[in-house]
C-alpha cells in the first residue's frame, strides 16, 4: 500500500502557522501581529503575503481599540490630579502605570501622555516668570551688524574673497576624467 504524501508551499504552511497561533492565543494581540507582519515581509509579492496583511491589518486595529481603552483606564486613574493642575504628578503616576502592558503601542501611546503632562507642567511654571533675554521665548532685537574687526580691515580688499574664488587668467588642472589626458 502506497501513502501519499500531499505537500503544501512553504508559504501556505507559514500562514496557518500563524493562524494556529492566533487561534491558540486570542489575547496576545502583538504576537499575533508580529507573526502576520512576518509573513508579509518574508513572502512580498505573493498572494500569501496579501493574505497575511489582512490579517495584519485587523489585528492592528484590535490592538489600538485595546490601546485606547487602556488608556482610557490610565487617564481616569490620572484625571484627578490633573484637575488639580497637578500635570507633573499626573506624569509621575502614569510612569508608574507605563509597565502595566507590554507592546510598543501601548508605550508609545502613554509616553506620548506623559511627554504632553511635562511639557504643561513646564509651560505652567515658566508662565509666571518674567521673559529674560536669552531664554527660548523671549524675542530680543536683531544685534547690529558690527562689520569687519581691526584685524580684518588690516588685510587689503583683495585677500578677503572667498577661498574658492579663482584668480583671473588660471584656468582649472585637467580632470582625470577627460578624454583627452591620459597617465602614461
Amino acid at each position: 500500500m502506497q501513502q501519499t504524501v500531499i505537500r503544501v508551499a512553504p508559504e501556505k504552511a507559514d500562514l496557518e502557522k500563524a493562524r494556529a497561533y492566533a487561534r491558540a492565543h486570542p489575547e496576545d494581540l502583538s504576537g499575533r501581529y508580529k507573526q502576520f507582519n512576518d509573513i508579509v515581509w518574508k513572502w512580498d509579492g505573493t498572494e500569501v503575503a496579501a493574505d497575511a496583511a489582512k490579517e495584519a491589518a485587523a489585528v492592528k486595529s484590535a490592538l489600538l481599540d485595546q490601546v485606547k481603552v487602556w488608556m482610557a483606564e490610565a487617564e481616569a486613574k490620572v484625571q484627578e490630579l490633573v484637575d488639580r493642575a497637578d500635570s507633573r504628578g499626573a506624569a509621575q503616576r502614569l510612569e508608574e502605570l507605563k509597565p502595566s502592558h507590554q507592546t510598543p503601542e501601548w508605550n508609545l501611546a502613554v509616553e506620548k501622555r506623559i511627554s504632553d503632562l511635562y511639557i504643561e507642567a513646564r509651560r505652567k511654571a515658566d508662565a509666571g516668570k518674567p521673559e529674560e533675554p536669552g531664554r527660548p521665548g523671549a524675542n530680543p532685537d536683531k544685534p547690529a551688524d558690527k562689520g569687519l574687526s581691526e584685524e580684518a580691515k588690516a588685510y587689503p580688499r583683495s585677500s578677503r574673497r572667498s577661498s574658492t574664488a579663482r584668480p583671473s587668467g588660471i584656468s582649472p588642472a585637467p580632470s582625470p576624467i577627460w578624454s583627452g589626458w591620459s597617465r602614461s
